[in-house]
């Protein structure tokens, strides 16, 4: 799946704003990883 689709965001502001996001997402990730081990 595409960070634009599962962020709900212009595919633009992924490319401008890639390496934000990535560190956003990556945050996001090891927040809510433990949720997902089941």
């Amino acid at each position: 799946m595409e960070i634009s689709q599962l962020l709900n965001i212009p595919r633009s502001t992924v490319q401008y704003r890639r390496t934000s996001s990535f560190e956003l997402l990556k945050q996001f990730l090891e927040v809510h990883a433990d949720e997902w081990d089941g």
